[in-house]
């Protein structure tokens, strides 16, 4: 099986084709009864990253990204979304994952362990992570960044891919560092049924 490997000109352009390539090449299956479109072994990578891109202003849905924003930040559930990252980045087991990150990154910059886990042994829930592993190196003095999703929704990938490049911000502003590269791992990119006609529109429309 080889890796699916996602790119554009720009940020809009790269989640288009990611959409487009999961809608036309990933295989029938299903999510507890309901039908999906599934590619396995996604890899998608943002050279740079503008949050404002066009096609994102157009079809994106800023109350979603504000949802995911929160389910970033906060260490409660957010009952929309019934989980909350925040908790897992800031509050995991009592220790503030992104902290214990920079702090490794400031003492060694050039370390390759600075890795955290957004899951835990026999996890609770109530929703198990999709962002699974996120990772930083320093490399030709930016920071780069490097996420494992277990599992995304392709259709709202672009909220995912915002707020990922919020933390990469805050992290290379903790650790006085350029942003570099951000990288994504999928292991099951996936479209429900229910968003085929919108990914069929959006892929129609931008025709990149």
């Amino acid at each position: 099986m080889t890796m699916n490997i996602i790119q554009g000109k720009s940020t809009g352009e790269v989640w288009v084709n990611y959409c487009k390539t999961v809608y036309s090449d990933g295989s029938d299956f299903h999510d507890e009864g309901e039908k999906i479109k599934e590619l396995l072994d996604v890899f998608i990578s943002f050279t740079v990253f503008n949050p404002t891109d066009k096609i994102f202003e157009e079809f994106g849905d800023k109350k979603l990204v504000e949802l995911y924003h929160q389910k970033m930040v906060s260490t409660e559930i957010v009952p929309e979304l019934n989980c909350s990252y925040g908790k897992r980045l800031y509050d995991q087991m009592g220790v503030d994952q992104i902290k214990w990150l920079t702090d490794r990154l400031k003492i060694k910059p050039e370390t390759k362990a600075a890795t955290i886990s957004l899951l835990l042994p026999s996890d609770p829930g109530p929703r198990i992570p999709c962002l699974s592993v996120i990772d930083v190196k320093i490399r030709n003095n930016k920071l780069n960044f490097t996420g494992f999703f277990r599992s995304q929704n392709v259709a709202r990938s672009y909220a995912n891919f915002i707020t990922c490049h919020e933390l990469h911000k805050k992290i290379a502003e903790k650790v006085n560092c350029p942003l570099g590269s951000m990288k994504f791992f999928i292991s099951s990119a996936h479209i429900y049924e229910k968003d085929f006609p919108f990914i069929s529109d959006l892929v129609s429309k931008t025709s990149l």
